[in-house]
């Protein structure tokens, strides 16, 4: 099953680029940093509509400012799903499959902010 709130990642795509804090980088982790904005403001956009929808902890890898470049997680039972992706240069929204209830991401669940930086 895909991300049921695809069109929050898409507004949220929309709305950063037009505010001009995503966009063409020239290096991965620039990309990477775009990407965990898209995923922080989705998840906001998303939690605004159910609020079981957050952000995942992840403070070692892969991460921007502390939490998932890519994940949306449900704390009510651990399902999360990947929505965002990238072409090398610009952080785009996907349309993830839902991946299998994980138990142990349930204390990583962080409340999305208004406040992306």
């Amino acid at each position: 099953m895909s991300y049921p709130y695809f069109d929050c990642v898409q507004r949220a795509h929309a709305d950063l680029t037009a505010e001009g804090l995503i966009g063409p980088r020239t290096n991965q982790d620039a990309v990477e940093q775009d990407k965990g904005l898209l995923t922080r403001r989705a998840a906001y956009y998303a939690n605004q509509r159910d609020a079981s929808h957050g952000l995942l902890e992840k403070t070692s890898g892969n991460n921007s400012l502390g939490y998932s470049v890519d994940w949306i997680l449900r704390v009510t039972d651990g399902v999360g799903w990947d929505v965002t992706t990238d072409d090398g240069v610009n952080a785009l929204p996907v349309n993830g499959d839902q991946h299998a209830p994980d138990p142990a991401n349930i204390p990583r669940w962080r409340q999305p902010t208004a406040e992306i930086r």
